[in-house]
């Protein structure tokens, strides 16, 4: 028997496909002409889309007041599912979605994709970033944990432009958290490498199954399922737009004039109306062609038409300021009119319809809104905000007072994440912070000048750099800010 979340998905989903590319949630607009000919027009649509949807059945017109003797109670079991111990801590909510598989799989695909890249390159610069990966070695399980805790960071600590997380000119901006997760090099290679699916078995773009979300529609994939597997939403849920702003390269950019960011990556999303609670969402690939003649997009003004097809009910309204109907789907109401001639399904739509918007402001406090190289990394990672988002909202359900605010759980999740990494890192540090303690320096006598063995390279794109000190101990060149670069070795 299927599942209530498994129909709701798959109608969701259907929905959306059917939907234009100038379309709103809040008035999903198309016109009609007669009652034959929408009807005739919605039937020949479901017979050619997806055969999965359940109990599918011909649309027929209604007349209110509809008395629906179909109607049956809403008896799901709403709440969390499968649910951490009550009083968990924030990370175990985090771990509900963003499995250890799945962070084993992007440690796998970074590794992959660094390896193709430097394979790729006849030769390396010797001030090239990438002889930082070469020290390194691979990414490890911790290196990532950390590195997305870092990224989660950033949506609280603000600054303009990622080098300013490492700069040291100006104490008053200093940010020494960041220099202690990671050297700016080495997060900047993390960043440029991060990989979820291997190139190798996306399609070309001139392939038919080529899709533009193949790079990361396996993190949509995993998030969509764990959503509902956690969580039974209650009867009142909305659909809506939400809109990833970015003016970046991409076949997936939409210009919506009535959004903040205008431009960007438009997300379908269905969200429970009180918690806010994302239940599923689909990205948004681009427009489908549609056949319906224009004759069918007439219709008469304060006018209601309604149409049923099971426990779906579809109101067409028309008002006579609007150049263009509001269509309306929903398995909740019944065709009934107000006293002023107005569908009631509108009036239950505007008490509801905020599920989508309310999560939308809880994911924009936090997320880190700059730009990127690549409009699916910007994507994954207010994703990743998302499901912290929904984490919290599952937290709060299962803890007792006094319950922690959003930023103290979030900030709990980054302690928690970086923990690994910074030991590692600590162990690491004493021996380098040692080896710079014992390097003292001295003036070259007469004026002579060496070469600096920390940032000289006279073959290289940086070039030859000289230094009038040199190291005691080995007698190298080094300025005093390459201490950090220099191995001294005695004569």
């Amino acid at each position: 028997m299927t599942s209530f979340l498994e129909l709701l998905t798959l109608r969701f989903t259907k929905c959306m496909s059917d939907i234009s590319e100038d379309s709103e949630v809040s008035d999903i607009e198309s016109e009609m002409d007669s009652d034959v000919d929408l009807a005739q027009e919605i039937t020949e649509s479901e017979s050619s889309e997806d055969e999965n949807v359940p109990n599918q059945r011909p649309w027929f017109r209604i007349y209110p007041p509809e008395i629906d003797e179909m109607r049956q109670n809403f008896v799901e079991n709403v709440g969390l599912q499968d649910a951490p111990p009550r009083n968990s801590r924030p990370i175990s909510y985090f771990f509900l979605f963003m499995t250890m598989d799945f962070f084993r799989q992007i440690v796998t695909e970074t590794n992959r994709y660094a390896a193709d890249y430097i394979a790729s390159k006849d030769r390396i610069q010797g001030l090239s970033r990438l002889h930082d990966w070469f020290k390194v070695g691979v990414l490890a399980l911790r290196d990532l944990k950390a590195f997305l805790t870092v990224i989660l960071n950033m949506g609280i600590i603000k600054k303009p432009v990622i080098t300013e997380y490492w700069n040291t000119k100006f104490a008053s901006q200093s940010t020494k958290w960041f220099r202690e997760m990671f050297s700016r090099n080495w997060f900047q290679l993390i960043l440029k490498f991060f990989h979820i699916t291997n190139n190798d078995m996306i399609p070309n773009r001139d392939d038919p199954q080529y899709s533009p979300t193949g790079k990361f529609q396996c993190f949509v994939d995993l998030f969509n399922a764990k959503f509902k597997q956690y969580y039974t939403p209650n009867q009142s849920l909305s659909i809506d737009e939400s809109l990833i702003g970015t003016r970046g390269r991409s076949i997936m950019i939409q210009y919506i004039p009535s959004k903040a960011a205008k431009f960007g990556v438009k997300l379908w999303v269905l969200a429970e109306s009180i918690t806010g609670y994302i239940v599923h969402l689909n990205v948004y690939k681009g427009k489908r062609y549609d056949p319906t003649p224009a004759r069918m997009l007439q219709g008469n003004e304060n006018e209601a038409k309604f149409l049923r097809q099971g426990q779906l009910l579809l109101c067409a309204y028309k008002e006579a300021r609007r150049r263009k109907p509001v269509r309306l789907l929903s398995t909740a109401c019944r065709a009934e009119l107000n006293n002023t001639g107005k569908p009631k399904m509108t009036e239950y739509y505007n008490t509801k319809m905020g599920g989508v918007d309310l999560a939308d402001q809880l994911v924009s406090a936090y997320v880190d809104d700059r730009k990127t190289m690549k409009v699916w990394k910007k994507i994954v990672f207010n994703l990743l905000q998302r499901m912290v988002t929904n984490a919290y909202i599952l937290y709060k359900q299962n803890s007792d007072a006094p319950r922690l605010s959003r930023l103290s759980f979030l900030q709990s999740i980054i302690e928690d994440l970086a923990q690994e990494h910074l030991l590692s890192r600590q162990q690491r540090l004493p021996n380098r912070e040692l080896n710079n303690a014992r390097i003292r320096l001295r003036k070259v006598p007469d004026g002579k000048e060496k070469d600096c063995s920390g940032c000289s390279d006279r073959n290289g794109w940086n070039g030859r750099k000289r230094t009038r000190t040199v190291c005691v101990r080995c007698g190298n060149g080094l300025h005093k800010k390459c201490k950090h670069n220099h191995v001294c070795v005695e004569e």
